[in-house]
Order: C-alpha cells, then sequence, then structure tokens
C-alpha cells in the first residue's frame, strides 16, 4: 500500500470519523473504499453496462415487424434524416 497525506475540511474529517467508529474500521479504509466506488475497474465498469444494455432489449417499439431484416437501412435512414435536421 502507498502512503497518501490529504487535506479534508473539518466536517469530512468528522463524518469519516464517526462513519468510521459506527463500521468499527479505520477511516483509511473508508476512503478506500470510496476511490474503489468512484473507480471502479474496467471489467466491473463492462459489466454494468452490458447489464443496463440487456436490460433495454424489448422495452421499445417501432410499429415495423422487419427490423431485424432491414436494421441496416432503418439506420441509415435516421442518421440521414438526423443530419437534415441540422
Amino acid at each position: 500500500m502507498k502512503r497518501m497525506p490529504i487535506s479534508l475540511r473539518e466536517e469530512q474529517h468528522e463524518l469519516l470519523r464517526r462513519e468510521a467508529r459506527r463500521r468499527r474500521t479505520s477511516v483509511a479504509s473508508l476512503v478506500r473504499e470510496a476511490v474503489d466506488r468512484v473507480f471502479p475497474d474496467e471489467l466491473e465498469q463492462r459489466r454494468a453496462a452490458h447489464r443496463r444494455s440487456l436490460a433495454a432489449v424489448g422495452r421499445f417499439r417501432s410499429g415495423r415487424h422487419d427490423v431485424s431484416e432491414r436494421h441496416d437501412e432503418y439506420l441509415a435512414e435516421a442518421f440521414l434524416a438526423d443530419l437534415e435536421k441540422r
């Protein structure tokens, strides 16, 4: 582990100190946990993105019944329509 001096406002330090006492852990442990939450590892980020993608499957209706066959054409039409709006 690396040591790192940091400066906190009094209120931040007090909040950390109280929470550490409540959890029966160290302030350093709480700081490490917070850093891990802010900067999750790349694999976990990809897993979360995958879960969000799967959650969207089947939630929208286009009214078209041949999207699986003509999706490239529909996508191109949508891009062109968007460009024309600009």
